[in-house]
């Protein structure tokens, strides 16, 4: 996602996940780029649709979780724990994915967080 635009995700994000219908898809994506497997069983997500997406350096006050658990990933957050950025106020908004193997981009929960075009006037030269 490029810096200063946002997308919405019409599909499935993040927790909780469930076992998907074929367990011999092999296109299965729990998360975006994500295959996922639960105790040896194909899941996808069922989290929330219609997901904020923007790009993480657009959303630069938020913070980590502040449980570390949420934060499991190899190079940095992957997103498969749950949200795992708060608002400096403390309130869970984002999950951040941010891991090495897949996707760099930060979904805002649509339950917590709205999104608004702001048009810009045109200046005449």
């Amino acid at each position: 996602m490029p810096r200063g635009f946002f997308a919405v995700d019409p599909e499935p994000f993040g927790t909780p996940f469930v076992p998907a219908e074929n367990q011999d898809d092999d296109l299965l994506h729990a998360m975006p780029g994500l295959p996922m497997m639960i105790d040896g069983v194909n899941v996808v997500s069922a989290g929330p649709r219609d997901t904020i997406v923007v790009h993480p350096d657009d959303a630069s006050t938020l913070r980590l979780h502040p449980e570390g658990d949420r934060l499991i990933g190899c190079c940095g957050p992957n997103g498969t724990e749950g949200s795992n950025q708060v608002c400096p106020c403390g309130a869970e908004v984002a999950t951040l994915m941010a891991d090495c193997y897949g996707p760099n981009e930060l979904h805002f929960d649509p339950h917590r967080v709205s999104a608004t075009e702001v048009r810009r006037p045109h200046a005449d030269f």
